[in-house]
């Protein structure tokens, strides 16, 4: 009976989310990796490759999708880029050419590691360089501000990561490192500062940097701002940025070396946090007034990955590709699977669209798969795109879109 009900809120959720096509930010419609959409089961390149296209350089940053045409940044020729690509042939519309790139330290990163994000008027598009621009469909600059010159310093260690997010009529930028941290709310149309609110909490050394985004919550005074970060998940009104409370305790030895990867999730009224450098996941169950970790486990090192929610059911993939099912509500394991062992990591975030789940190895593998919440995954198959891949998969009308380190490649079922 207990797996009976799990699968009917399994479906439920999946039917609320209604029928929006686009994939407007890196996690897809609700932010979350889950869309009701169904995309291809076989991303075999012989046979299901409906296009493909080779980019100018090097990015992670993962392609959104509106009104037919995939967005997606990249340097070019030493300069941060915008490109958009036609979704029904891979034919290049446009591209937006901006200031020199800020080269990377780390040997997976890029110049171009924040994923653009759109409401379906314009695209924002932010670099390492601090570089944020808005820009029509039609790759015309509406507005242009370097976050970093404006606002303050980037002292992160490595490259940035955190992407922005749209909540309302408000453009979030999260800025959280060492020395003046901060939640910067700027208007969609104009670039325009709304408001700005210190983020800062002294914790040590490395543990102050945070390269990942902030999850949007729903609530009955409106929608919440949850951020993690400097061993903390703290709570903010999204059109005021008005701080509303945080929940510590995820550091209790005050180690160093703990900074955030994985971004937090939301799963009805429990936020899932990674922490501990991927060594721990624990579950907050909170409202607009306060928060409350109400469990906390050992994680299998999802130290990158977001995990992927929807109903009270979170996906959560390790860099070792285990994939677990869990309540999130409880923490309770449902069930595991665990994709054949190589070197290969996995950076890129799981995508559940309808029934069928996509994890992506960094050696060009990518994984789909069956899952239910009673019988765990099922029908697994894999197939190499032979390039590296970091970004995550995107799923709209049916159609699968994989962004490697060299090209864009565009599946259909």
């Amino acid at each position: 009976m207990r797996c009976f009900l799990l699968v009917f809120l399994f479906l439920l959720a999946v039917a609320k989310l209604g029928a929006e096509p686009a994939w407007p930010e890196w996690r897809g419609p609700l932010g979350t990796g889950v869309t009701p959409a169904k995309g291809p089961t076989s991303l075999d390149p012989k046979k299901d490759l409906r296009w493909k296209v080779t980019l100018p350089g090097r990015g992670t940053s993962t392609p959104a999708v509106a009104e037919g045409r995939v967005f997606l940044t990249a340097p070019i020729d030493g300069k941060d880029a915008a490109l958009c690509y036609s979704l029904e042939n891979g034919e290049l519309l446009w591209q937006a050419v901006f200031d020199r790139v800020r080269e990377p330290r780390h040997r997976l990163g890029s110049s171009a590691n924040p994923s653009p994000v759109t409401d379906g008027e314009f695209v924002y598009c932010y670099f390492k360089s601090g570089t944020l621009m808005a820009l029509d469909l039609e790759g015309q600059v509406q507005w242009e501000v370097n976050i970093q010159k404006t606002y303050g310093k980037d002292t992160l260690g490595f490259d940035l990561g955190t992407s922005p997010v749209l909540i309302d009529e408000v453009l979030l930028i999260a800025v959280i490192q060492r020395g003046d941290p901060f939640l910067l709310g700027l208007d969609p149309k104009t670039g325009r500062r709304l408001w700005k609110t210190d983020r800062d909490y002294q914790v040590a050394s490395e543990s102050a940097a945070t390269y990942s985004t902030p999850a949007v919550a729903e609530s009955p005074a409106g929608k919440l701002i949850l951020s993690f970060g400097a061993d903390r998940l703290s709570a903010h009104e999204a059109r005021s940025g008005k701080f509303l409370w945080d929940v510590a305790g995820f550091n209790p030895e005050n180690r160093g070396n703990w900074r955030t990867i994985a971004s937090p999730v939301v799963a009805g009224n429990t936020a899932i946090v990674t922490y501990g450098r991927g060594d721990f996941l624990a579950g907050v169950r909170f409202d607009e007034k306060g928060g409350e970790m109400v469990w906390n486990r050992r994680s299998d090192g999802n130290d990158v990955p977001t995990p992927a929610t929807t109903g009270n059911l979170v996906w959560v993939l390790s860099g070792r590709g285990n994939l677990e099912c869990l309540e999130a509500d409880s923490g309770e394991r449902l069930w595991d699977h665990t994709f054949p062992k190589t070197r290969g990591k996995y950076w890129s975030s799981p995508v559940l669209a309808g029934s069928t789940i996509y994890c992506v190895r960094d050696d060009g593998t990518v994984f789909t798969g069956t899952v239910t919440a009673r019988d765990g995954l099922e029908k697994v198959q894999s197939f190499s795109l032979g390039e590296e891949i970091i970004a995550s998969p995107v799923v709209v009308e049916g159609i699968c879109l994989i962004r490697t380190q060299e090209s864009l490649f565009c599946f259909e079922g």
